[in-house]
């Protein structure tokens, strides 16, 4: 009998600790702590929001940590440069869309998140949004949001010069001459930077030609004849007063578009900006005046009316070399499509690609604002893409110093074109190898 109490209390222990062995939940069978690092940049507010997310996943999921890793974006994509080449980045990360060139030019820079096709539940998001996040077939990262650049409008001062809001290039046109003419030669339709000029420049060659600024071979698609029409397109814009001359522009100093004077007084009525970054500009205006987001223009002729500029704003990737992969990808998925998450966030990261996001925040009223209305004109009006080849340092460095020579008067449309082309395609060759 004895014998028989002393097997049953033996039972009944093993059943005990297998018990405890499971009561790390989530954190895995053999109940060890499992610590995620997770890392990210951005503002206070970001910062706050995500810290919430965090604490809110860890009480759900009892025996698992996440170490937050954060920071504003001066420096950040060095230190991440840094750990990626030392084996030492975050199980987690926030990633800028040309990080996966940078990073992963085979698709293997990054944990594959096919593999995790229904714990991220890679249905709330299109096929074309995925594709932006795809090399190789092999899916890197979870895009959180996709932005487009769009033209907004000073409502205010097109209303002084009695105006309406342009939707074609042409009507673009004659506002510069009707701004001459009834405002002074102090007051332009549109604004832009040299990169912003660039880009404009791409907006209309993707119209005009219907096809996409980088090809398939990671070489630039277009002619140097048609680079020349471009060219003389931006020089178009400045000649009739559409667009402010970069002289005229920098000699205010090297100051962010949207703290210019002359775009806070309502002078500069207009600029072709990201939606995810719009608000900083309605927020410097002068009391009283609106910004709006206008039409894409269209082109007589075009050979593609839809070519808006999208990009992938930034992304949630996986190290390759995470020991807990499964908990990574259930952390992303959390963020970026619990209800209880997603309300939290909110536009934190600007507007979700997230299908489930996108109506957890409708129902709550919080999809609103220059930055959403924007988004909804994207949607209908979506071009092939910015390639992440075209914001590598070494490429912007050259499309800058090109537009600035040109916007200077030291070069011509043809030899700016010739530059172009012919130094692109170097750097383009240099850093796909």
């Amino acid at each position: 009998m004895k014998k028989i109490f002393m097997l049953l209390m033996t039972f009944l222990l093993m059943i005990s600790c297998g018990g405890d062995k499971k009561s790390g939940g989530d954190a895995g069978g053999d109940g060890k702590e499992v610590t995620l690092r997770f890392s990210w940049w951005g503002g206070d507010e970001r910062h706050e929001k995500t810290l919430q997310v965090i604490k809110l996943f860890e009480e759900k999921n009892p025996g698992v940590k996440i170490k937050a890793e954060y920071s504003g974006w001066t420096g950040h994509y060095e230190k991440i440069t840094t750990q990626m080449a030392g084996g030492t980045a975050a199980d987690i990360m926030q990633v800028n869309h040309n990080w996966l060139d940078a990073f992963s030019k085979d698709g293997n820079g990054y944990y594959d998140l096919n593999q995790m096709a229904e714990q991220l539940h890679l249905d709330n998001y299109s096929k074309e949004e995925l594709a932006k996040t795809t090399i190789d077939g092999k899916l890197n990262a979870i895009p959180v949001g996709i932005t487009a650049k769009e033209f907004y409008y000073n409502s205010n001062t097109f209303q002084k010069a009695g105006l309406e809001i342009p939707k074609t290039w042409d009507e673009l046109f004659n506002a510069g001459k009707v701004f001459k003419e009834k405002l002074g030669d102090d007051y332009y339709p549109m604004q832009a930077n040299a990169e912003y000029a660039f880009q404009t420049m791409l907006y209309y060659l993707e119209q005009k030609t219907g096809k996409p600024f980088i090809n398939d071979q990671k070489q630039i698609n277009y002619t140097e004849e048609e680079l020349t029409e471009g060219m003389k397109f931006f020089e178009r814009l400045v000649s009739e007063h559409v667009l402010v001359p970069l002289p005229v522009k920098l000699s205010a100093g090297n100051v962010p578009l949207n703290e210019d004077v002359n775009w806070i007084k309502g002078k500069y009525a207009g600029v072709y900006e990201w939606d995810s970054s719009v608000e900083k500009y309605q927020g410097t205006l002068e009391e009283g005046q609106q910004l709006v987001v206008g039409e894409f223009p269209t082109l007589d002729g075009a050979a593609k009316e839809n070519a808006a500029l999208v990009k992938v704003s930034l992304a949630f990737a996986i190290n390759k070399k995470s020991k807990n992969p499964e908990m990574a990808a259930k952390f992303i998925d959390f963020m970026l499509n619990d209800p209880e998450a997603v309300e939290i966030l909110g536009l934190s990261r600007g507007i979700p690609s997230s299908k489930a996001a996108q109506d957890v925040l409708k129902g709550k009223d919080m999809l609103k604002g220059l930055s959403y209305e924007g988004y909804l004109k994207m949607q209908a009006s979506q071009g092939f893409g910015l390639s992440t080849l075209v914001e590598h340092s070494k490429f912007k460095e050259l499309y800058n110093s090109t537009f600035e020579e040109l916007g200077y008067g030291k070069i011509t449309a043809e030899q700016a074109a010739k530059k172009l082309l012919t130094d692109g395609n170097d750097i383009l060759a240099s850093i796909t190898r």
